[in-house]
């Protein structure tokens, strides 16, 4: 019995000497404060994720997500998904149109999650694409309720 009291206060003097290792004692050093910037409240306009697509009678409402050149320059990517429908089989067309009126297209299938429709994302060779200003729009066509087209999305082409 006389053994197992001494196993039971180490025991319990290795537990409190775990615990109050990670304590730190007060500092007389003073604590200056600093200042944070306040929040705007506002996303930066430049990044499409954060843009909120409008709203559409049914509530149906493509977006963009991303859209650019990779990082290995081959290709051009871009991504989206389908708010106020959640189904499999409609059509994701990514139409990419630049300033000066040359045109490429990319569809995919539409892919039910949870409540959206997921567009995936989609891929085309950069020499698809000459040097410049580009926009992209995601017209979905839904299986049951008809065309619906996202705002447009720019990006450049090096």
């Amino acid at each position: 019995m006389r053994g197992y009291r001494r196993f039971a206060l180490g025991a319990v003097a290795v537990s409190l000497a775990v615990a109050l290792a990670g304590c730190v004692a007060p500092s007389d050093a003073p604590v200056t404060p600093t200042a944070v910037a306040p929040s705007t409240g506002s996303p930066l306009p430049d990044d499409p994720s954060t843009i909120p697509p409008k709203p559409t009678a049914s509530g149906i409402v493509p977006a963009v997500t991303v859209a650019g050149v990779d990082v290995d320059g081959l290709t051009v990517s871009a991504s989206g998904f389908v708010a106020g429908v959640s189904e499999d089989g409609g059509t994701c067309s990514f139409g990419f149109t630049s300033d000066a009126g040359q045109t490429a297209s990319v569809s995919s299938t539409g892919i039910v999650n949870v409540d959206t429709t997921s567009c995936g994302l989609v891929q085309l060779p950069i020499s698809d694409f000459s040097r410049g200003s580009w926009t992209v729009v995601l017209t979905y066509t839904s299986l049951a309720a008809g065309d619906y087209v996202s705002e447009p999305i720019e990006l450049d082409i090096p």
